[in-house]
């Protein structure tokens, strides 16, 4: 029969869920040991949402709602979403609840399983948390406030992103070809129309290229998925930056597909990190492994733009997954 130590060997849990379960279990307490574990999630739920009253059913469903929650991936399926956030419920309705009203757990391989999951969904909020935040960090400093006057044709922001220390009004509307930006000083008349595509919009303000002056980032959410899209304010409008394509070498549009924006080694500097779901690149095809008909998977780009160049150099890459979204 394993112990819980193995498992510690073999698993590694989290030091947070380690530091509330290892010594129960230990001493047979399985219970006590697996309702600390969820608890443990339970908190770190709390302290994300900021909901300190909310049971843990409406703390799921705050997090990993498919449509609403503020750690649901963007990038992945609705069905997938959905996936997550009825894991999460299903797991604390049976593990979570039982322990805290009877002795459910007769044997440690029993609770010893139900320990191993909840430091799974563990890992995955945290995983969740810098993924959404890593974005939502830069929003939070550069994103303007939305603009007094509003109309049923669309939303409208106030904004400097021409970096000339005055705002303008930029109006996201909806139209025939997706999503569409239009520009305009305050008072005057318009100054660009951005066919941007897609179904939702966000604007971001953030130095992609690491120059000192911010860039026009659009994060355009499709039915599955999102696409990053940069713009530089210059003399003669707005100038799409432009990138490499991974695979050929060739200059492509300045689309990031699955994307987002982050110090991804962590030398202070801003990256582009892009996970599209696409066909795997033969070098990154796991060794050893025939190639399947459907030879898809996720794939992770970081880029980084060259001073030199002048476009967003391929700097990284590596296989996530092998298989469906």
């Amino acid at each position: 029969m394993s112990s819980l130590s193995d498992v510690l060997q073999e698993k590694q849990l989290h030091p947070d869920i380690s530091a509330r379960v290892v010594d129960r279990f230990l001493h047979g307490s399985w219970d006590d040991a697996v309702l600390n574990a969820y608890k443990t999630v339970e908190e770190r739920l709390r302290a994300i949402t900021g909901s300190f009253d909310s049971d843990a059913m409406e703390l799921i469903k705050q997090a990993f709602h498919p449509s609403t929650g503020i750690l649901t991936d963007p990038r992945i399926w609705p069905s997938e979403k959905e996936g997550v956030h009825q894991l999460f419920r299903g797991a604390f309705l049976t593990f979570r609840n039982s322990p805290a009203h009877r002795y459910t757990f007769s044997n440690q391989d029993e609770a010893c399983d139900a320990i191993i999951l909840a430091n799974r969904l563990y890992i995955m909020i945290d995983l969740a948390y810098k993924n959404r935040t890593s974005l939502l960090n830069i929003k939070e400093s550069t994103l303007a406030l939305t603009y007094p006057k509003s109309d049923d044709t669309g939303e409208y922001l106030s904004l400097d992103i021409d970096n000339d220390g005055k705002d303008e009004i930029i109006k996201t509307s909806f139209g025939y070809s997706g999503m569409e930006l239009e520009i305009r000083k305050e008072g005057s008349d318009l100054i660009k129309t951005i066919q941007i595509g897609g179904e939702s919009l966000d604007i971001v303000m953030a130095d992609v290229d690491n120059d000192g002056i911010k860039e026009l980032a659009c994060v355009v959410g499709h039915t599955a998925g999102s696409s990053l899209v940069f713009y530089r304010p210059s003399e003669q409008g707005f100038l799409e930056l432009t990138s490499i394509d991974a695979q050929t070498g060739e200059f492509k549009p300045p689309v990031f597909y699955d994307a987002q924006v982050a110090d991804f080694d962590g030398d202070g500097r801003l990256e582009i990190v892009s996970e599209p779901w696409d066909r795997i690149p033969d070098d990154l095809w796991p060794k050893g492994k025939d190639r399947e008909l459907q030879d898809w998977g996720r794939v992770r780009y970081v880029y980084r733009w060259s001073p030199v160049r002048r476009i967003f150099d391929l700097v990284h890459r590596e296989l996530l997954y092998v298989g469906g979204r």
